[in-house]
């Protein structure tokens, strides 16, 4: 790319015409972002979310509390989540919808607010492990745990198949995607157990909604009523653990995020290492998704995939975290967190990042 500028050289302006890449993202190796707010720390759960316009906000799971952040990365003014009732449980994420206007907070059970007042939601029938917006509907992931209180709703998801993701339509929830829709889009793999092959993240898109498989190199731009529109699949080379070396991955991931690994009691520690940590959408038809070490080798990377174009793109980040992240674009640069706050929060130019040398990722298929 050649790029113009207009610059004063010895009190005249003089026309320059330079290669972008000149000064931006030539050099060889990882790309490494700028941190954010180095002496802000606590312990609880953080998150960077965008509305459609590249608006973006911070989240403080401490705090119920998101706060807009400037074209200069500075904090604004809060606005306070007002909940009814109490919270059960920890604050575990928190998505805002691309309009802007609403936020799922997830604790025991995903909380619906509306520019900072909490409306009803009705808990999900099933033990949910995320939930999200998807053409403008919360939606949750769920365990194949059903708990509904209600008879008729019990015996109503008995008679169906098993969901995978279910949709609240403003009265109850319903199935969105089914446990078979996950098998046909291949989330499940040799070695994976239930809980793996359900692990899944989901970011609204324009046309509808990306699924990405949390244990899988793989992620698919889905309607609304879940049909496939396009997809994309890169094969993994590794193979289980031993629950024992499992276990001592999870603690080291605990010690990471700030947490007591003694405090806490186990019961699942997956035997597959995640393969995407986070995802958001940039502009259309882009999205960007930060992959781990099971992917790259060493280290972790940044990949956009361009869906329209068929293509599939990485760029390799100087960034020493192996855990989960969230992703969020705005108008001025990408912005990334860890999943607590004690553990960082950075920012990349949205100039820097697409001046960089991404590289195509080989072996990456594309479908249909």
């Amino acid at each position: 790319m050649v790029r113009r500028y207009l610059l004063p050289i010895f009190g005249r302006w003089a026309f320059l015409s330079v290669a972008a890449a000149a000064f931006v993202g030539a050099e060889e190796g990882p790309l490494k972002p700028s941190a954010l707010w180095p002496d802000l720390k606590f312990d609880a759960y953080q998150a960077f979310q965008a509305d459609a316009r590249g608006e973006v906000f911070f989240f403080r799971g401490d705090e119920l509390a998101a706060y807009p952040v400037g074209r200069r990365q500075e904090r604004g003014q809060p606005v306070v989540f007002q909940v009814s009732g109490t919270l059960d449980g920890e604050v575990a994420g928190a998505v805002l919808d691309p309009s802007g206007e609403y936020w799922l907070v997830m604790t025991r059970f995903p909380r619906l607010f509306r520019q900072g007042r909490e409306v009803f939601l009705q808990s999900p029938p099933f033990v949910p492990f995320g939930a999200w917006f998807a053409g403008g509907q919360p939606v949750a992931g769920v365990w194949p745990l059903l708990i509904a209180q209600d008879p008729s709703e019990v015996e109503r998801f008995r008679q169906g198949p098993s969901p995978w993701f279910v949709r609240w339509n403003g009265k109850e929830w319903e199935t969105w995607l089914t446990v078979k829709k996950a098998k046909e889009l291949g989330f499940s793999s040799p070695g994976s157990g239930d809980m793996e092959e359900r692990a899944a993240s989901l970011v609204a898109a324009k046309g509808g909604t990306v699924v990405a498989s949390i244990y899988d190199h793989r992620m698919a731009l889905l309607d609304a009523n879940g049909k496939t529109l396009a997809a994309v699949a890169v094969p993994l080379q590794s193979s289980p653990e031993s629950p024992e070396e499992a276990a001592r991955r999870l603690e080291a991931s605990m010690k990471r995020q700030g947490m007591d690994p003694s405090a806490a009691r186990v019961v699942f520690a997956s035997r597959r290492t995640p393969a995407i940590l986070g995802l958001t959408t940039c502009g259309t038809g882009e999205v960007l998704v930060a992959v781990s070490s099971v992917v790259v080798g060493k280290g972790i990377a940044l990949e956009r995939w361009r869906v329209g174009e068929r293509r599939l793109q990485r760029l390799r980040l100087d960034l020493d975290i192996g855990g989960k992240l969230s992703l969020a674009c705005g108008t001025t640069g990408l912005y990334l967190a860890a999943y607590r706050g004690s553990s960082g929060r950075w920012w990349i130019s949205r100039e820097t990042w697409e001046n960089s040398r991404w590289q195509e990722v080989e072996g990456a298929v594309f479908a249909p």
